[in-house]
């Protein structure tokens, strides 16, 4: 017997709080396409890292073998709709964002406690001769520090968003399964689709 699928909501509440979790970018477009963004991001940042290493440090291409996995397995998983294959996305950003505040703790005491390790790498850089902390010092190390915290939060805010995603496509393979699995027609709520598994708060 054919399943008969029919998606209702309680109340408008419900139909928000679903819409929501659904929903990125300010609920702008749905998780699978802001997945897809942030997915195309990272392909351009890829492109243009082997276009360095191309130019100038040949031998650094093999650091863009897993970058290409994650998004390979992204996009395959997008393709496909497994959730499964979103795992190194969110890895590569967990990654990141550790990376991310390990090097802006080590960079912050650098700059407090030893700031003339930092003025040498300055003013190789420059092609200066510094000893003492100026305003260039400071100027470069609030730059890079909001590098850092900028791309922290960058990547914190990737890794919502493919969750999200993984968590829609794994919520709707089992809804898939569990229709194909039922022999009488059911009336299934769309809330079922993303439950608590999802979380209460609205993907970003």
């Amino acid at each position: 017997m054919v399943v008969q699928k029919v998606a209702f909501y309680d109340d408008k509440h419900d139909h928000d709080a679903v819409r929501n979790r659904q929903h990125c970018l300010f609920s702008r477009c749905h998780v699978v396409t802001g997945t897809s963004i942030f997915l195309t991001i990272y392909l351009i940042g890829t492109f243009l890292k082997a276009l360095f290493f191309l130019l100038f440090f040949l031998h650094g291409l093999f650091l863009l073998v897993l970058p290409a996995a994650v998004v390979i397995c992204t996009y395959f998983g997008i393709k496909t709709e497994n959730h499964k294959y979103f795992w190194p996305f969110i890895a590569i950003s967990i990654f990141h964002i550790i990376i991310s505040i390990a090097a802006g703790a080590m960079f912050t005491y650098i700059a407090i406690f030893l700031p003339k390790y930092l003025l040498m790498v300055l003013n190789l850089v420059r092609g200066r001769m510094d000893q003492d902390v100026n305003d260039g010092y400071i100027v470069c190390s609030v730059l890079f520090l909001s590098f850092l915290v900028i791309f922290s939060l960058y990547n914190y805010w990737q890794l919502r968003v493919v969750l999200s995603c993984k968590k829609y496509y794994k919520a709707k393979s089992e809804l898939v399964s569990f229709s194909n699995s039922t022999s009488e027609p059911q009336a299934l709520n769309v809330n079922y689709l993303l439950n608590d598994d999802m979380g209460k708060r609205p993907t970003m």
